[in-house]
């Protein structure tokens, strides 16, 4: 999708056109295009290719229009709730409003927070199946199910040991025992 995209802006800068003419830069609802790019998804970087071909086009372009527009667009379609809910999911998102500071906080913070509850729970897990080994290893005595046996607990003690770290710690507020 991308190539056949790069393809044409290539075709355009060879054959000299532009993708905006000397009269748009100077009469363009720059406000608007921001916000419709932002809308479109496009990078926050867009607006300099604006600005690359009204230069080209001998007209200074002030993209403070646009970059308005474009933040105005994002505030709009990127509430926290929305970082929330992507930073919860599993494919990690790359999108144009990570460019929301605000935003891309609490995305890191939902993703942070997912992915270790994602570990805890594949923790918890292999120790679940490790417990029902060990239950179907009771009362045997062969050489073979006593060595298997404390492999698995040893297994099972250090898995356990890795859930203790994972859990949040309590926090405990206490007063010094001695007052001198």
């Amino acid at each position: 999708m991308k190539l056949p995209l790069l393809f044409t802006a290539l075709l355009l800068l060879l054959c000299g056109c532009s993708m905006v003419t000397k009269e748009q830069c100077q009469r363009h609802n720059w406000y608007g295009r921001g916000y419709n790019d932002a809308a479109k998804g496009r990078p926050a970087t867009y607006g300099k290719t604006y600005f690359q071909a009204c230069r080209n086009q001998g007209v200074y372009l002030d993209l403070a229009p646009w970059q308005r527009g474009y933040r105005k667009q994002l505030q709009e379609q990127c509430p926290v709730s929305k970082a929330k809910s992507l930073g919860s999911s599993q494919p990690e998102y790359k999108g144009s409003c990570l460019s929301l500071p605000e935003f891309a906080k609490a995305y890191e913070q939902a993703r942070t927070e997912a992915q270790a509850a994602a570990h805890l729970k594949e923790v918890e897990g292999k120790l679940d199946t490790l417990r029902i080994e060990r239950s179907r290893l009771l009362g045997k005595q062969d050489s073979a199910s006593l060595q298997r046996s404390k492999e698995l607990e040893w297994q099972s003690f250090q898995l356990e040991q890795e859930l203790l770290e994972l859990h949040q710690p309590l926090a405990v507020e206490a007063e010094p025992v001695n007052k001198f």
